[in-house]
């Protein structure tokens, strides 16, 4: 996309726009940051094909989109069962809904918590003055971040997840965003979480919708000493759906963090992660499950810092690619020159189920340090002929066949789900995606 002032200067007035509409009703340090991220946005501007974390994708569709405009307040009825799971449902735990971007209350459901365990919308956060609240705000990544400008600017909702120290929830709080229900516009959601040391926490973010829209999250983690923290986040929304995703973990000593990414749905998925292992003897966990058709496109970028001693981290993305779609995983290990003993693998296989489908991979490693394991590894590649024909020759015609090797591509991801019902529930829905 050529960067024009045709194209820029309306998104840099809309969000001034907003940004002068909300002032009232949020704190005065908040609109100061809103402020600043508006003068960083126009500064930056939309990436293009020129800036290298952007190379393979394009958002000229989003540039030039009817995304400008901000949702009111979402009021209108909303059946949500439309957009639940299969049954048995998997999500049994506490629940927050956002339509466009807006808290719902009233399709909500927070239930009995334990002690320790707060999970309230951002809002509700902000309104009581939550410890914290503008050092996380304020924060800017190192780098460019157009997006994460643009979510600062415009959100007015999302998650807020505390746990106290040795706090445990054992069942994972869903957080279920319907985008698109009012018409075509943006939806930006904030969800920050925080778990204090030994504390245990699961959350599945999941993104649905009917209709064209934009859908900019940021979350942001903090794991405390010892502390668990596992994510879902599912993306299936509609096909003329944009989805620019951005997760952010800073871990300490002895804690886990495992995140899974499943995407089945959304004209172009931006999968963002960034994680620094900023204390000795943490763990990093990072799993990716997408199938594309049509001339969709799925963006993962990864970028996993090892600034600490005796750390371990490990990823794994599959993707089925049919069509004219492309899939992309773009990921970085960077070794800090203190982080001796690091122990890193990173893996990305891409299935091809068509000729016209592309898959780009590019694995990094910077590695300061001299007493390490990094390893790297990608393939691109259709089904092996000799499989298919082995699998044929037990009596299953061609396309069971196919299925159900595309099924054991696919199974070693699903594997890491964590709880057998919400298992099921995603391989119910790789099927209903590949049409089996």
């Amino acid at each position: 996309m050529a960067e024009t002032s045709a194209v820029l200067e309306p998104w840099v007035e809309a969000t001034r726009a907003r940004v002068a509409a909300i002032a009232g009703s949020t704190p005065d340090w908040l609109a100061a940051i809103r402020t600043r991220a508006v003068g960083q946005f126009a500064a930056a501007g939309f990436p293009t094909r020129k800036d290298e974390e952007w190379r393979y994708t394009s958002v000229r569709e989003i540039a030039e989109g009817p995304y400008r405009a901000a949702h009111p307040a979402a009021s209108a009825a909303v059946d949500v069962t439309l957009y639940a799971p299969g049954t048995p449902d998997p999500f049994d735990g506490p629940r927050l809904v956002f339509v466009d971007g807006t808290f719902r209350d009233d399709l909500s459901d927070v239930g009995d918590l334990p002690e320790g365990i707060t999970v309230e919308p951002l809002s509700a956060a902000l309104a009581r003055g939550a410890d914290g609240l503008e050092s996380a705000l304020a924060m800017t990544p190192d780098g460019v971040h157009p997006f994460r400008a643009l979510n600062t600017a415009w959100f007015v909702d999302g998650l807020h997840l505390h746990a106290a120290a040795g706090a445990v929830l054992d069942r994972p709080v869903h957080v279920l965003c319907l985008g698109g229900v009012g018409g075509a516009g943006g939806c930006h959601l904030r969800h920050r979480i925080v778990l204090e040391a030994g504390a245990r926490v699961a959350v599945v973010e999941e993104y649905r919708g009917p209709g064209e829209t934009l859908t900019n999250v940021v979350t942001d983690v903090d794991i405390g000493a010892g502390a668990h923290f596992g994510r879902v986040n599912i993306c299936q929304e509609d096909d003329r759906a944009h989805h620019v995703g951005s997760l952010t973990v800073r871990q300490e000593r002895d804690s886990r963090c495992h995140d899974m990414f499943v995407g089945f749905g959304g004209a172009l998925v931006r999968n963002e992660i960034e994680c620094l292992l900023d204390g000795e003897n943490a763990e990093c966990m990072l799993y990716g499950l997408y199938h594309l058709d049509g001339r969709r496109v799925v963006d993962n970028h990864t970028l996993l810092r090892h600034a600490k001693p005796n750390c371990r981290s490990w990823e794994l993305y599959r993707g089925i690619l049919d069509g004219h779609s492309r899939g992309v995983f773009t990921g970085k290990i960077h070794v800090y020159p203190d982080a001796q003993k690091t122990d890193a693998k990173q893996n990305s296989n891409s299935l091809l189920l068509s000729r016209d489908a592309e898959a780009d991979t590019r694995p990094r490693l910077e590695i300061h340090a001299d007493d390490v394991r990094c390893t790297h590894g990608a393939t691109v590649g259709e089904l092996d002929e000799d499989t298919l024909y082995y699998v044929r020759t037990r009596g299953i015609d061609l396309e069971a066949a196919r299925r159900m090797l595309v099924r054991a591509f696919a199974s070693e991801v699903l594997a890491e789900v964590r709880g057998d019902a919400l298992r099921e529930d995603l391989g119910a829905r790789l099927a209903a995606s590949l049409g089996v």
